[in-house]
């Protein structure tokens, strides 16, 4: 067991349509997205990110032993969403918690190609799955790349 090689991979994110409209209509759009917050969709959104951090803090604590990594897939798949929207950061995302797919009104969903359901991933979200995956594997151990195996 001591040539065991660990792979730790962060949940993605849910895709919670932006918040629905009618009643919020009438609600000014802070007081809506405080009441969406509180639902259970956007602390589910909320506790993906929190346990991704712990994954990676986890990854973080037997990296030297160079027998694990963290794939942090939750930040990878938000990095891709703003990239292929061309704007915005990770900072400001902090700053404002408008996170992709959170619900949020005023908050980007991910398109049609990354979810098939808001939860279960389609060909952008696997794409960046495969491509993350293969990069830090084969970084970290490069006697797994495919072409040495």
């Amino acid at each position: 067991m001591s040539d065991t090689k660990i792979v730790i991979i962060t949940p993605p994110p849910i895709n919670i349509p932006e918040g629905m409209m009618g009643e919020d209509k009438e609600m000014a759009i802070e007081e809506a997205n405080q009441w969406k917050k509180e639902g259970p969709r956007h602390k589910t959104y909320m506790s993906k990110k929190r346990y991704a951090e712990g994954l990676m803090s986890i990854a973080n604590e037997y990296a030297d032993t160079g027998r694990v990594i963290g794939i942090d897939f939750w930040r990878a798949l938000v990095e891709e969403k703003l990239k292929e929207d061309e704007e915005g950061s990770w900072e400001e995302l902090e700053n404002s918690g408008m996170w992709p797919g959170c619900g949020l009104i005023g908050a980007k969903s991910f398109d049609k190609g990354w979810f098939t359901d808001g939860l279960h991933l389609d060909r952008k979200g696997y794409a960046v799955l495969n491509r993350i995956l293969v990069e830090s594997v084969v970084g970290k151990w490069p006697e797994l790349a495919p072409e040495r195996l």
